[in-house]
């Protein structure tokens, strides 16, 4: 695997006085990774870890959207037309994983004579690909981490 990115710290003393001491911390890490080989003979292992791929890559059918007439929701195969009822060969990666674009924290720590109060706050941006009519949620753990569902959004006429 290749990992690319870049970090960033920042620390400051705010205020120093007598026995208070005020301190904050920020850092900010973007990294992209990339597999780029496997045990021999092995391309993938799962749909998440694909030679050539990010790591946590999304393997999905491509949403056509809902049908206006029933409701239905609708997908597009590997020939392009609509179906009701994906199979496995018509899904394909889409361009994001499920790993954050980029992450941080901020941190302040107050001390006063030997007692210490730390508030740690932490942030995150996830890029999800992004296709029209569709929210994206993480309400389930599977192999250890969070897997998307997806849920239609169009409105039905």
């Amino acid at each position: 695997m290749r990992n690319k990115g870049y970090e960033f710290e920042l620390k400051t003393v705010n205020l120093d006085i007598n026995d208070f001491r005020w301190e904050t911390r920020f850092n900010f890490t973007h990294v992209k990774n990339e597999v780029t080989q496997l045990l021999p003979g092995q391309d993938k292992i799962g749909t998440a870890i694909v030679v050539g791929r990010p790591i946590n890559s999304i393997l999905t059918q491509q949403w056509a959207g809902i049908n206006p007439g029933d409701g239905r929701p609708m997908w597009y195969d590997t020939l392009g037309n609509i179906t009701y009822q994906p199979v496995a060969r018509d899904r394909k990666y889409l361009d994001g994983t499920l790993d954050p674009t980029w992450f941080g924290g901020l941190t302040n720590e107050f001390s006063y004579k030997g007692i210490t109060l730390r508030v740690f706050l932490q942030l995150l941006r996830r890029q999800l690909p992004a296709e029209p009519g569709r929210a994206v949620f993480f309400p389930r753990r599977q192999h250890g981490r969070q897997e998307p569902v997806r849920f239609p959004m169009e409105k039905v006429a």
